[in-house]
């Protein structure tokens, strides 16, 4: 609610915010609407995806980080809610959401789910391949519609094939393992129509392999992925003290619940820049630090580098915090070769689809070259699929 609000606020230059709340047969309905500019109608599908930004005018200085919609989506879904936009350019926009009502059963594990499932038949399996779990991470958050299950080699891919019903295999580059040699690591025994693509993958390996920090966090953090991680590096050592490193205090907040609520006793500190973090440091050294990586004065891993400087702190495990996905700036930069095997014909019409759609990824925001022969006949467009 507390994000809503702030991003109604934010978007509302004049006129006014509300919120309704109502009880609608089984569940309870909270609703968050403004007067300001509206969304763009082909905006509404994504505007619940993590960093990303609306194109309609804010007021005032912060152009905020596009997490606040997508934090609210999974608290809402952790819940066994529903969350939901609807807005008209020029008429402003609501927001709704919805929670069960007490005693309605929300959990995951046992028991009908409270609310009907979007799709009637469970979400299919893409096998990934990499280094590790963070590109099914990073997928996970931005496809929907599938499970991504983690293989570290070839000899884990193929008992995870023998369990389960595998949709696509997804080969990071970064492993060195081709789609044609992976097809012939798996011979016969699989299915024909079982694509294998290989492209790079963002992956935050990187920011540890250089031993400044120990393990790395994407937010939106879960609980369990903090606690499970301070238990790693602490070896399950109770009542250590935690500094918590953010900006964003509303962060900090939602950390410290999550460390308070555990039966860990941990000690909690915060700081809200690096030059605070490295003077608290120096002053009682914690035995854990969880670092933001984009913060004011100095970034996260100048901080990191200045605690490895230190011989009074140069062993305190230090877990990165990101905001965004390490590593996906990389493939932006550098470009990326995907390359498709699989052993089936392909189906009418199927070969035209694949193609269509990487020409017209490729031939976005490329300009063709002038020349010198006369008028030149307009580039048809390339339908999509």
């Amino acid at each position: 609610l507390f994000n809503l609000l702030s991003n109604a606020v934010r978007f509302t230059d004049q006129g006014t915010v509300s919120v309704t709340a109502s009880i609608d047969e089984r569940e309870l309905v909270v609703a968050v609407s403004d007067t300001g500019p509206g969304i763009p109608p082909g905006e509404l599908s994504t505007i619940f995806d993590e960093f990303y930004q609306v194109s309609r005018p804010k007021t005032g200085a912060d152009p905020g980080k596009g997490l606040g919609l997508a934090i609210a989506r999974r608290f809402v879904h952790l819940h066994g809610g529903r969350i939901w936009a609807e807005s008209e350019p020029g008429h402003g926009s609501t927001f709704t959401f919805t929670l069960p009502l007490s005693g309605m059963g929300v959990s995951r594990l046992k028991g009908p789910a409270p609310v009907p499932a979007p799709r009637a038949r469970a979400p299919a399996t893409v096998l990934v391949l990499s280094h590790d779990e963070s590109p099914c991470l990073y997928l996970s958050r931005r496809i929907e519609g599938y499970d991504f299950a983690f293989a570290p080699n070839l000899e884990v891919a193929e008992s995870l094939l023998a369990g389960s019903t595998v949709a696509a295999i997804l080969v990071d580059s970064s492993l060195g393992l081709g789609a044609a040699e992976v097809r012939r690591s798996l011979g016969e025994r699989w299915p024909a129509n079982l694509p294998v693509v290989e492209c790079p993958l963002p992956s935050t390996r990187w920011l540890s392999a250089g031993g400044d920090f120990q393990a790395v966090l994407t937010k939106p953090v879960a609980a369990e992925d903090v606690l499970a991680t301070l238990a790693r590096l602490l070896d399950g050592q109770d009542s250590a003290r935690v500094l918590i490193v953010d900006d964003d205090r509303g962060f900090v907040l939602l950390m410290r619940r999550m460390l308070q609520a555990s039966d860990r006793g941990y000690q909690l500190d915060s700081a809200y820049s690096g030059t605070e973090a490295l003077r608290k440091m120096r002053r009682s050294p914690p035995a854990c630090v969880l670092l933001d990586l984009v913060l004011p004065e100095m970034n996260g891993f100048e901080v990191a580098k200045a605690i490895r400087a230190d011989p009074q702190l140069g062993n305190i495990p230090v877990v990165a915090i990101s905001a965004a996905t390490p590593g996906e700036d990389n493939l932006t930069a550098q470009g990326a070769t995907l390359s498709l095997s699989k052993r089936n014909p392909f189906r009418p019409g199927e070969l035209k689809e694949l193609l269509s759609a990487i020409f017209r990824i490729a031939c976005e925001g490329t300009t063709l070259p002038d020349s010198d022969a006369g008028p030149q006949e307009a580039v048809p467009e390339i339908p999509a699929y």
